[in-house]
């Protein structure tokens, strides 16, 4: 599948699930696909995996094309080293161009089951005198929606999903936090919501919400701060206000 060392355009690097890491050479026209499907490059057998979930295609030298097959729940991230570009492809996407230069991508459903890096190298056949080719600053195509319901949570939903997105629902909704602090609104919420009422338990669900995002709270950052602006993009409005209008019946009418 890969080209020698020689002709390569581009090198993956990835690990599925926190496992070894793994190397691959591409030449133009070679592909590298991930998913549960048993073609596929690298499987992985997970229910919620679209069964070709990412495939990395070197369509010529200097030019890879990535695209996802994923399905509602999950999407891929891909972010420049540079901080030029962030594609987030999702249900609905098309595919995205890269070019010379190095990436990381992951696949989250929303825990992250890969992380990659993808090194393109340069054409070396282009005329150094031409102008470089220019991608468009912060480069988006976002699709990427939930299927998380409060309705339907299903028996395999972490407990930090219903969390992070009864953050979402009190920091959109006020009324949901009745003139109480949104750290205290959320711990009232979650003992509504999910029975618990430990700070404690809380905390813990919103770190593993953060790190399954693969967040970095900076020096003096809040956890439930940058997991609320986080999954408030990946929660349909819908979804959300479902999420209040139930709480509140609840509320009203008692368990």
């Amino acid at each position: 599948m890969a080209g020698s060392v020689c002709d390569r355009s581009a090198t993956l690097a990835y690990s599925v699930l926190g496992g070894v890491d793994v190397s691959v050479d591409l030449a133009p026209g070679d592909a590298w696909s991930f998913g549960r499907d048993e073609r596929c490059t690298e499987t992985l057998v997970l229910p919620t995996l679209s069964r070709v979930a990412l495939i990395v295609r070197c369509v010529e030298p200097g030019v890879c094309r990535v695209s996802s097959r994923q399905s509602g729940l999950g999407r891929v991230v891909i972010d420049a080293d540079d901080s030029r570009e962030r594609h987030l492809v999702a249900l609905g996407s098309g595919p995205v161009h890269l070019f010379e230069g190095n990436y990381s991508v992951k696949v989250e459903l929303p825990p992250i089951v890969l992380r990659m890096t993808v090194a393109i190298e340069a054409d070396r056949r282009q005329d150094a005198a031409a102008p470089a080719r220019l991608v468009s600053p912060l480069a988006v195509a976002e699709r990427t929606r939930t299927t998380w319901t409060p309705e339907n949570p299903g028996s395999d939903a972490p407990a930090w999903i219903t969390v992070a997105a009864l953050a979402v629902a009190v920091h959109r909704y006020p009324e949901l936090a009745g003139g109480a602090r949104t750290s205290e609104a959320l711990r009232r919420l979650c003992g509504v919501w999910c029975g618990h009422t430990s700070l404690y338990w809380v905390n813990e669900r919103l770190k593993e919400a953060v790190e399954a995002a693969d967040l970095v709270v900076p020096d003096g950052g809040e956890r439930l701060a940058l997991a609320t602006t986080h999954y408030g993009q990946l929660f349909p409005d819908a979804t959300i206000r479902r999420l209040r209008d139930a709480i509140l019946e609840r509320e009203r009418t008692g368990p």
